[in-house]
């Protein structure tokens, strides 16, 4: 009897082992000491590894992590004793070679719960990878790909309704609207998938620097009002006197904000209340939303924030949504390092709440963990701050025309400290070649040069329609009336020595006079969106120029020399960033302000890239007629001074 029990349990043992070595998972158990007793078959592979070699080994030998030994899965389950899951474990081979596993380490208990081993069963997930990476690619390429004609459609929507093309009846009106908002429907389902792209694939980026939370508050609440009062349900808002800084991604946690109070307003019944509360914690800033809606079932709270997740009631399903917006909010706090939840009564309303970590308390608690980055972004932040006080607005080109050094020098001199770009040229014919191939606002000439003189040097420019409308002012030691004919070609005529405030009033009020509209050349490939911003440039009132590829807005801002350039990236042949680069080299071309104008997700680095003179950036289907014009106007403004 007893003897067949122990074959029962020989035979049991036999298939067991059979089981584990052949089983398509890697298996490897250590003991109490952490040193291999077992390693299967699909182990060997993965490790590169045989099993005479791995047995009696340490398991930080055999199951080498590239970063700290503490953070070893299977070593974290043999000192805690607890279960380890680490679906992102990168292995280090034999051979030196990286690979991705999604690893499950157990500890294995004695009769008195002591740890006496570890088992960690493991997968290669290189091919899985790779699979979520084409998908992503894929969603990716084709959001961008679909931000372009949802950016035509919602414009164009956009300038009927404005009347651009005659007068809309109510009905026409009524019909455009459900267009528009679908299309913004649509244009918000793109951007939350490629966010969940982002997430996913761990790409998600955030633009931290220091802000004031009842701006971002103030803000989200004025973007929602519009759908609140479409919805009947009152916004409340709750703010402390003052609010401690936070260090944050300024459109990211709008982001979250206004996601919450749209969904607030959602699940609220006409006539209900939406309260968003700011509070000062001790080591946070507290954001609540809370409305007095249907509420959520208990179960459905610890899966609300989950990807796709729906709460499965029919009120709450008929109100429609992707279940993404959530999931997407729960990541970027996550990113902040602060936490997100829901408390809820079915059927008296929810609460959602999310924690900012103060700027002063993140960086002591960053410090205090050794992460230097932390302070280092923060200090990177603070000079940007510094930099961007102390910089300076670059003004109108002057080209300065004399053979004298040190008339030169004086007038460069008087005119850079007002904030004039200078050009030197102590020749006429210097002054010629110069004036054609660079945008210059105004010339100061002498007339007395050896070679061409100043009259020789006006009568040429004016010849010519390129240099033609130049203003020029005579700065010399002849008097006005040298030449009456040639004194009604120039602005003004100075008599050397000239004084400082003589200069800059003649320079103003020449360049003042010119009457030319503004130019605004728009760079895209896709003709749709090109003839968008032409209506858009010319009803605004400024002169529109068009080009489709890189090298073509090449030639064109040669030609033209544009006071404004929109800019998309992703072209054929010369792309934006390459357009950038070479307008980069050149004297006043580098000077231009650009408005980037793109499907991209620029991050940080090549926005860097992409700054030209004054740069701007938005991305297409969030830029709205509005934003576009309100740019164009700011940077004309700024760094033209129109």
């Amino acid at each position: 009897m007893l003897s067949a029990k122990a074959e029962d349990l020989s035979q049991c043992k036999a298939l067991a082992d059979v089981l584990v070595r052949n089983m398509a998972d890697g298996i490897i158990a250590v003991n109490a000491r952490g040193e291999v007793i077992l390693i299967n078959d699909a182990a060997t592979k993965i490790t590169r590894l045989s099993e005479k070699e791995a047995i009696g080994k340490g398991i930080e030998e055999v199951f080498c992590y590239p970063g700290s030994k503490e953070r070893n899965p299977l070593l974290m389950s043999l000192t805690g004793g607890e279960v380890q899951l680490d679906h992102n474990f990168n292995l280090i081979t034999s051979t030196g070679e990286r690979l991705p596993l999604s690893v499950a380490c157990t500890p294995i208990l004695d009769k008195k719960g002591k740890v006496s081993g570890c088992v960690a069963v493991f997968r290669d997930v290189t091919e899985l990878r790779e699979i979520e990476n084409m998908k992503t690619e894929f969603v990716s390429t084709v959001s961008h790909e679909l931000r372009t004609p949802l950016t035509s459609i919602k414009g164009s929507i956009g300038l009927i309704l404005g009347g651009v093309a005659g007068e809309v009846n109510d009905e026409v009106a009524e019909l455009l609207t459900i267009a528009q908002n679908n299309t913004d429907r649509l244009i918000r389902l793109i951007n939350e998938m490629l966010d969940v792209s982002k997430i996913e694939s761990g790409k998600i980026q955030m633009n931290k620097e220091s802000l004031a939370v009842d701006t971002l508050v103030k803000k989200a609440l004025e973007r929602i009002k519009g759908y609140a009062n479409e919805c009947q349900v009152k916004l409340k808002c709750q703010l402390p006197e003052q609010i401690p800084l936070v260090l944050a991604d300024r459109d990211r946690i709008e982001q979250v904000i206004t996601n919450l109070l749209s969904n607030a307003i959602k699940f609220t019944p006409a006539g209900g209340v939406v309260t968003l509360e700011v509070t000062d914690e001790s080591e946070s800033v507290n954001i609540s939303v809370a409305d007095t809606g249907i509420g959520i079932p208990e179960g459905q709270l610890e899966k609300i924030f989950d990807k796709f997740h729906q709460v499965d009631q029919s009120t709450i399903r008929q109100k429609g949504g992707t279940g993404l917006g959530l999931s997407i909010c729960y990541a970027i706090v996550s990113e902040h390092g602060g936490k997100i939840w829901a408390e809820s009564t079915e059927g008296e309303g929810s609460s959602f709440n999310f924690t900012l970590l103060k700027l002063e308390r993140l960086a002591k608690v960053r410090a205090e963990e050794g992460e230097a980055s932390l302070l280092a972004r923060l200090e990177e932040f603070q000079e940007r701050v510094r930099h961007r006080q102390e910089t300076k607005i670059e003004g109108k080109t002057v080209l300065i025309c004399d053979d004298d050094p040190t008339a030169v020098r004086e007038l460069k001199g008087y005119l850079e400290k007002e904030g004039f770009y200078c050009i030197e040229a102590y020749s006429g014919r210097e002054a010629l070649e110069i004036a054609k191939r660079t945008k210059v606002d105004a010339i100061t000439l002498d007339i007395i040069m050896p070679g061409l003189d100043g009259f020789q040097v006006v009568n040429l420019l004016k010849e010519d329609p390129a240099t033609g409308s130049i203003p020029i002012v005579f700065v010399s030691v002849l008097k006005d009336k040298a030449n009456k004919e040639i004194s009604l070609e120039v602005q003004d005529w100075l008599v050397k020595p000239v004084d400082e405030t003589r200069v800059l009033r003649s320079i103003n009020a020449a360049i003042g006079q010119k009457k030319e509209r503004p130019v605004v050349l728009a760079i895209d490939d896709d003709r749709d969106t090109v003839k968008l911003l032409t209506t858009m440039v010319e009803r605004a009132g400024y002169t529109a120029e068009t080009a489709y590829d890189g090298q073509e807005a090449i030639d064109k801002i040669n030609s033209y020399k544009p006071d404004l350039i929109i800019l998309d990236i992703m072209m054929p042949g010369l792309d934006g960033f390459q357009v950038v680069s070479l307008l980069k080299e050149n004297s006043w071309t580098k000077h231009i302000p650009v408005l980037v104008l793109t499907a991209k997700d620029l991050n940080p680095l090549e926005k860097k890239t992409l700054h030209l003179g004054m740069t701007k950036f938005l991305t297409k289907s969030y830029a709205t007629h509005g934003k576009i014009m309100r740019s164009v106007a700011e940077l004309l403004y700024t760094a033209v001074g129109r």
